[in-house]
This record gives structure tokens, C-alpha cells and sequence, in this order.
């Protein structure tokens, strides 16, 4: 989200009248539509701790990178998945474990050394992503940047 704003002197005993319109194509992002029903659902199934800095990162993410949060069809019921705006049409961006609050950012694992709170994330002791657990909004606003940058290496 943008934040604008306007100073305009005018003479004293003058009448201003202000209003604002948004008028786009674009699908609505405010804060109540940016997380799903389904969504909203599954987080509640999550540690209450962990659920503000959840719904910080889904909505950050629908408002300020046009992403999209889903619950995955399959068996497992303990994590969500975040797309990047649909332009981009390919695989996820990053993946939400309820249960623990960590969150798997799928971009370059070197860039886990610019966040304090991030990690590279190994199997079988190769890197191969990031991961973060979602605990304070510090790290939100870390996991934010770090599915921005996913998303940019995805034009290259």
C-alpha cells in the first residue's frame, strides 16, 4: 500500500472540499479481502501467538505484491501456499507451516545472509531456499522482502 500525501496552502475563510475515489480494474486488497475464507480458517487452527504475524505476512504479501494465499488440495492440513501475481503464472513463491510458523521462501538460499532471521534451508545438506519462522513483525517485514526479491528473480 501507497501513502500519499498533499499540502495545499489556502487563504483563510476559504472552503475546501476533499475527497478521494479509487477507481481500478484491479481486484480489491484491503486487509479483510486479501485472506480467504479458507484461509482465515486454517490460520485459526494455528497457536494463537502465531496467528497476527500470519495474517501480517498474507495480507503484506496480497497488498503490496499482488500475491495470492491458498489452501493446497491434498491430505496435509498444516500449511498454505502464496503465488506470485498471476502474470507470472508458475509455481509458488512460498509455503506456511500453521503448525510451527515457519515459512519456506522459494528464492535464492544466499540471500538468507542479508535477514537476521532467516536461514538457508538444506536437504540433504545442499541450500536450497530460505526459511524464516513468522514470530515477530520484524521478521514479517523480512519474509515480505525475501518473497519480493522470489518474485523479481522471476523475470530473470
Amino acid at each position: 500500500m501507497q501513502k500519499i500525501i498533499i499540502t495545499i496552502s489556502i487563504p483563510d475563510g476559504a472552503e475546501v472540499d476533499v475527497r478521494s475515489e479509487v477507481s481500478s480494474n484491479e481486484p480489491d486488497r484491503t486487509r479483510e479481502s486479501a485472506v480467504n475464507p479458507d484461509v482465515r480458517k486454517r490460520i485459526g487452527t494455528a497457536k494463537r501467538g502465531l496467528r497476527p504475524f500470519m495474517l501480517q505476512y498474507i495480507e503484506r504479501c496480497a497488498s503490496e505484491l499482488a500475491c495470492r494465499t491458498v489452501v493446497p488440495t491434498g491430505k496435509r492440513e498444516d500449511y498454505l501456499n502464496t503465488f506470485p501475481p498471476v502474470e507470472y503464472k508458475r509455481k509458488r513463491v512460498s509455503s506456511l507451516t500453521i503448525t510451527s510458523g515457519r515459512l519456506e521462501v522459494y528464492c535464492d538460499p544466499s540471500l538468507a545472509e542479508r535477514f537476521p532471521n532467516a536461514e538457508k534451508d538444506l536437504h540433504n545438506d545442499v541450500p536450497v531456499q530460505v526459511k524464516l519462522y513468522l514470530l515477530d513483525e520484524e521478521t514479517v517485514d523480512e519474509a515480505v522482502e525475501l518473497t519480493r526479491l522470489a518474485i523479481e528473480a522471476l523475470d530473470e
